[in-house]
C-alpha cells in the first residue's frame, strides 16, 4: 500500500503532549517524544516490512566484506552490476548462501562442493549437468558455475570470491527501518494513530512512574491509550496500521485480476 500522504512528527507530538498534560514541554523535553515516535516508527517498519530501501556501493575486492546500510534488517535482492548507480549495466543476481564466512582469503560453509570423506556432505566431484549447483562452489577443483553468492553476518555482508569479475558495484535492495525521525513529513498516514497513541501511551506511563502523588489522576487515561494501541492484540490501532500498509494497491489488485483473466499470453489470447 502506497501513499503520497505524509505528516510530520510535529502532528503526533503535540497531540501526545497535550494529551499528557505537557503541551507547554515542562515534565518531559521535546526530544522525548521525538525518540518514542522514533522507537514506533522503526517497530512498525520491523513489523510490516513497509520501508522499501535500496543502496549501491562500491564491490570490496580487498576482503569481500562490507557493512549494511544503516537501517538495513532484512535484504530482500543483491546484485552486482557495472556502470553507475543511474545506468546499470550488465546486472547479475547474487544468491544467498547458508553458513558461507569470509575474510576475504578462502572461505568456511558446511558445503564447500568438494567436500572429500565428509560422513554428511555429499562431496560434488561426480555432480552430473543436471544437478542443482545454487550452493556449490567447486566442481573437481574448478568453478562449476562462476555461481555469485553472499552471507550476512554481524550487521556485514559477505560474497563469494567469484563476484570479482561480477561487476564493480553492489544494489541491495532491502527492508528498512525508517529514517531517522526529524521535522521532515516522513510518517505515512496510515501510520499515524498508531505512532500517536504509542507516544501517549509511554508518556502518560513515564508520569505515572515519576509521579506516585498523581497515579489516580494518569492511570485511568494511560489504561485507555493501552486498550486503544493494544500493541499485542488485534482490534488497536496497531493491528490496524500493519493491516492497512499490507494491503494490496487498489490499482496492484485490479490490474493482477486482469493479468490472471487474461489468459495464455503467449498465444495472444
Amino acid at each position: 500500500m502506497n501513499t503520497s500522504e505524509y505528516i510530520s512528527p510535529e502532528t503526533i507530538i503535540f497531540k501526545a503532549a497535550a494529551m499528557a498534560g505537557d503541551k507547554d514541554y515542562k515534565i518531559l523535553p521535546k526530544g522525548f517524544y521525538v525518540s518514542l515516535i522514533q522507537d514506533a516508527f522503526r517497530e512498525l517498519n520491523m513489523d510490516s516490512f513497509f520501508d522499501e530501501q535500496r543502496a549501491d556501493f562500491d564491490f570490496p575486492y580487498d576482503n569481500l566484506t562490507h557493512k549494511l546500510p544503516s537501517g538495513c534488517f532484512n535484504i530482500l535482492n543483491v546484485y552486482m552490476y557495472s556502470g553507475e548507480s543511474c545506468d546499470f549495466n550488465e546486472t547479475k543476481k547474487v544468491w544467498w548462501k547458508r553458513n558461507y564466512f569470509t575474510r576475504g582469503r578462502g572461505f568456511v560453509a558446511n558445503d564447500k562442493g568438494n567436500n572429500g570423506n565428509d560422513p554428511f556432505m555429499q562431496n560434488h566431484t561426480d555432480i552430473n549437468a543436471l544437478a542443482d549447483k545454487s550452493t556449490i562452489r567447486y566442481f573437481g577443483g574448478d568453478a562449476v558455475n562462476n555461481v555469485l553468492y553472499y552471507n550476512v553476518q554481524l550487521g556485514n555482508i559477505m560474497f563469494s570470491s567469484s563476484c570479482r569479475n561480477a561487476g564493480t558495484k553492489v544494489h541491495i535492495h532491502y527492508s528498512g527501518t525508517g529514517g531517522d525521525i526529524t521535522e521532515a513529513e516522513i510518517i505515512p498516514v496510515y501510520f499515524q494513530q498508531a505512532i500517536e497513541d504509542f507516544t501517549t501511551e509511554a508518556a502518560l506511563r513515564y508520569r505515572i512512574a515519576n509521579e506516585p502523588s498523581n497515579v489516580r489522576a494518569w492511570m485511568p487515561l494511560q489504561q485507555m491509550y493501552e486498550r486503544r494501541l493494544d500493541k499485542n492484540g488485534f482490534n488497536g490501532s496497531w493491528a490496524v496500521a500493519l493491516q492497512r500498509v499490507r494491503d494490496m494497491n487498489t490499482s496492484q489488485r485490479d490490474e493482477l485480476v486482469i493479468y490472471m483473466r487474461r489468459g495464455q499470453w503467449g498465444s495472444g489470447l
